[in-house]
């Protein structure tokens, strides 16, 4: 996925209260896709670091994931502001191992519109090519939970990028 997924997940899970819950009929539904995944405690205290898991692995989120992404998206240590106009605010931070490689968060202030629908909108893939001129390929490849699923997205770039 290209950065603009990350943008637009940071800026729905930022607005999220709770981490989803995952029911038995989830864990029934991943198993039954067959991929490796690590099933946590029903603890919601610290368990220290995850394992890294391979490039062919998932892991499906828990609780500690959720605060740890959504604190990630609230933090300002680190970050650069890059954009900041009408309501829409854009960072960028280097990555320590690769400085050529750079993660980007977005933030962008949508008055009367519910977290839950914002998060529909970003992550219904066939409605988003109706609003999202700049999507050239989208589609699941799984879907872990009710809330967490892996996805591609291809989207159209402005010049002098190229298409990701």
């Amino acid at each position: 996925a290209g950065p603009r997924k990350v943008a637009s997940a940071s800026a729905a899970a930022s607005t999220l209260s709770e981490p989803p819950r995952r029911t038995q009929e989830s864990w029934t539904r991943i198993r039954a896709l067959g991929l490796p995944m690590e099933k946590s405690a029903a603890s919601t205290e610290p368990q220290g670091p995850r394992p890294v898991l391979g490039r062919d692995s998932v892991q499906v989120p828990d609780d500690q994931d959720f605060r740890s992404f959504r604190s990630e998206c609230e933090a300002e240590e680190g970050w650069n502001l890059t954009y900041s106009k009408a309501g829409v605010s854009v960072w960028v931070q280097a990555v320590e191992m690769d400085r050529t490689l750079h993660k980007i968060k977005c933030r962008m202030e949508c008055r009367d519109v519910p977290a839950e629908t914002l998060y529909d909108v970003l992550h219904d893939i066939e409605y988003r090519k109706k609003w999202d001129s700049n999507v050239i390929e989208t589609f699941d490849i799984a879907r872990l939970t009710v809330n967490a699923d892996v996805g591609y997205y291809s989207w159209r770039c402005p010049k002098p990028l190229k298409n990701r």
